[in-house]
């Protein structure tokens, strides 16, 4: 047998142009007609095999074999493309939309139509998404305002590509994609600014369990994407036009039967509730955590007092003021180096004025304590669980830890010690502060 396939590999060999293609040419009509004479079970069964195979062959495969074999991919899917007619290239691409999209959807029929998630194109208005090439996912974040799924553009980039890369060995079962176009599909989804694959369209309804309506620019819908979830969580209505995609909301009011009621939340209006037509509204319960404390006005402050100018309530009498001129308080003058540093007129005001708050820090007495309450998300916030307070270091600061609040008031380091709390301070600045706080406190 060995002797055999050596003959047969030195005859193949010794072949000339002819004689090869003639050879590959009776091969080719061979393996067509066993194909065609299989049955449905044969021919699953031989799929079934070669996706195996495929996924075996890709789940050993090294980095640099995978690079290597997306190159040779992309080189002989570019010279496949150079050689074809524009005939081909318009068979080619009608194909492969109508591959995309009929395999997604399902191909609504007339019947369908009727659902609440599809609305005339007239009743609908443009929503203006910018072009680059991130519209896709911009039109949809528009459509989820509202809804528990608001988000980001790139939020529902990155989850709506994570969550097709979990699925993908289905898709490549199903028929939905291609094995060779597995990696591009995802390259492309996960790429910002690159235009979102067809395959991955449709996968919004899926993932996410909405509804996905695509209009056509002649008001026609072009895809109809049915949530596996009833009622979905959202209704997404989208506009696609010259490969653009566009966000569509109601024109009008929605008509439905009873408002929808939103206590916490009074922007979550009709139209952004997602439901059309008789579709029932519901009302969203109320999360009170203390009851809501009774409003009191007490009016303008439009009083002002005849000996010291104070301005007063209505209730408030005029002795709670200045005892009608009894109590006369000295004016307390500002040092004349501080107010030319606040008016701009001292020769360090600019860096007075923006670093005010690393220098007021070097100078304070005491600093700022509080349980803080960290919380989740994309907004920081500042939260506090508690009392606010200060606290107040001991007077006297150890020997390994740098002196901070009054603890540098009794220090022979002084200046070097204020400092070091901060970096953006300048030492001659922070000189002259110094010794106007010693001066007035003295």
């Amino acid at each position: 047998a060995l002797k055999k396939s050596r003959d047969a590999k030195k005859k193949r060999q010794q072949q000339s142009a002819v004689q090869r293609e003639e050879r590959l040419a009776g091969l080719r009509q061979q393996k067509n007609e066993r194909t065609a004479m299989e049955t449905d079970a044969q021919r699953e069964e031989r799929l079934a095999g070669h996706r195996q195979q495929e996924a075996e062959r890709r789940a050993t495969e090294t980095d640099a074999q995978r690079e290597e074999r997306k190159s040779g991919d992309r080189t002989r899917a570019e010279k496949r493309r150079a050689s074809e007619t524009e005939e081909q290239r318009r068979a080619r691409v009608e194909a492969e939309q109508i591959r995309r999209r009929g395999v997604s959807a399902g191909r609504f029929d007339s019947s369908e139509l009727a659902t609440p998630s599809v609305v005339p194109f007239d009743a609908l208005r443009i929503i203006r998404i910018p072009g680059d090439g991130n519209c896709f996912f911009y039109a949809v974040c528009d459509q989820l305002q509202g809804t528990p799924l608001e988000t980001d553009a790139a939020s529902l980039r990155h989850e709506l590509t994570s969550r097709v890369v979990q699925i993908m060995p289905e898709l490549i079962e199903q028929g939905f994609v291609l094995p060779e176009n597995a990696d591009f599909i995802v390259d492309s989804s996960f790429s910002e600014g690159t235009y979102v694959p067809d395959e991955v369209v449709p996968l919004l309804s899926r993932c996410f369990n909405v509804d996905l309506v695509i209009y056509q620019e002649n008001g026609t819908v072009l895809q109809y994407c049915m949530s596996p979830l009833q009622p979905p969580i959202a209704i997404v209505r989208i506009l696609l036009r010259h490969e653009h995609y566009e966000s569509l909301r109601f024109a009008n009011p929605i008509p439905v039967s009873e408002p929808i009621v939103d206590a916490e939340e009074p922007r979550l209006t009709q139209q952004s509730a997602g439901h059309f037509g008789a579709r029932p509204a519901q009302e969203r319960p109320e999360r009170i955590i203390r009851p809501e404390a009774p409003a009191h006005n007490c009016g303008p402050m439009d009083r002002a007092c005849d000996q010291c100018g104070a301005l007063l309530w209505c209730s408030e009498t005029r002795n709670f003021c200045c005892a009608k001129g009894k109590v006369k308080l000295p004016s307390r003058t500002v040092p004349q180096v501080l107010a030319d540093l606040y008016l701009g007129r001292h020769r360090m005001s600019a860096e007075f004025l923006t670093n005010i708050r690393s220098y007021n820090s070097a100078l304070h007495l005491t600093s700022l304590g509080a349980k803080l309450r960290l919380v989740p998300g994309w907004c920081p916030s500042f939260i506090i669980s508690g009392q606010l307070h200060h606290n107040t270091a001991p007077l006297f600061a150890e020997d390994s830890a740098e002196p901070h609040g009054w603890q540098v008031y009794f220090n022979d380091r002084e200046l070097e010690s204020r400092q070091s709390l901060s970096q953006k301070v300048k030492p001659e600045l922070l000189e002259l502060l110094q010794t106007l706080l010693h001066e007035c406190n003295g």
